[in-house]
């Protein structure tokens, strides 16, 4: 019997080589978050515990209706009484264990551990982040329950350019590809309270191609953010006669005005402690999600 072989072509390839890299690297920065207490993630309080759930909404009249639980969002979140964040466990619509992510975290030695346990309570694998003196990722390592690599990631080799202001916020990130060679760049800026306003990304270019801001509300919450991405090329045609022939010239340049793509909006309801336990988002006016979260206290 004969088997039929194919060959991958070389850019197949390296597109899958790419999306690979980069999920690997959206991984490791969701288990490597450093965001892992209660004031980084704006929360007063001796928070013990909040379940959130999310629901989809839609508009009937003058009323927003709650639809359907989205359940892959329903989870419990615990945190200790330093107020860092240990556990993350997830639950579907019925309420059914799916699994949890427990989270330990050695500062002076610079690495965190994350255990993820599957819908039966069994160690599924885990993951280690190793940080530099400055807090920075230089390492990501993710097993399996037999503590075998599966995935891994050396921020050593991922080259980039940061700059901060005196306030200790990200200002400037230059962006460098595997072979060093300079790959875009991101510009942030920040309001009076230090709150993140505005995230411009820059091809190589140095066209914005992508924008985000922010506005805030009185409880140091996002109350709306506009998404723009880079306007297209204009061109334009001129016909022109020469002796006699005729023929088109074309003329291509770009605007500095960005194409607003959408605008998020959140509407809150808060708790004594100044919390919020109900969110409204909304996408260009239109409801898309309620989230409620109940808290509990120490």
């Amino acid at each position: 019997m004969r088997k039929k072989m194919t060959k991958q072509h070389p850019l197949k390839i390296s597109r899958l080589i790419i999306i690979t890299i980069a999920l690997i690297f959206l991984f490791s920065l969701i288990s490597c978050a450093q965001e892992q207490n209660l004031k980084d993630l704006n929360l007063n309080g001796s928070v013990k515990l909040y379940e959130v759930k999310v629901y989809s909404a839609f508009s009937n009249g003058d009323s927003i209706v709650k639809g359907n639980p989205i359940w892959e969002e329903h989870q419990f979140v615990k945190f200790n009484k330093e107020g860092v964040k240990t556990e993350d466990n997830y639950y579907d619509t019925n309420n059914k264990f799916m699994g949890n992510a427990v989270y330990y975290h050695y500062p002076n030695k610079l690495y965190n551990k994350t255990i993820f346990t599957d819908s039966i309570g069994k160690i599924s694998g885990y993951d280690i982040c190793k940080f530099d003196q400055n807090n920075n990722l230089i390492l990501f390592t993710s097993y399996d329950k037999n503590d075998m690599v599966i995935d891994s990631m050396n921020y050593k080799n991922i080259k980039s350019d940061i700059k901060y202001d005196s306030f200790g916020n990200k200002t400037e990130e230059i962006n460098f590809n595997l072979d060093g060679v300079k790959d875009g760049k991101q510009i942030y800026k920040y309001n009076e309270k230090q709150q993140l306003i505005e995230a411009i990304s820059y091809n190589n270019e140095n066209r914005a191609s992508f924008k985000t801001t922010n506005k805030y509300d009185d409880n140091k919450n996002i109350i709306e953010t506009r998404f723009f991405t880079e306007s297209p090329l204009l061109v334009e045609t001129e016909l022109i006669i020469e002796n006699g022939v005729e023929y088109t010239e074309e003329t291509t340049w770009s605007t500095e005005e960005m194409t607003l793509e959408k605008i998020i909006t959140y509407t809150y309801i808060y708790d004594f402690k100044g919390n919020w336990i109900e969110k409204v988002a909304f996408e260009n006016d239109l409801p898309l999600k309620i989230i409620e979260r109940k808290i509990e206290y120490y």
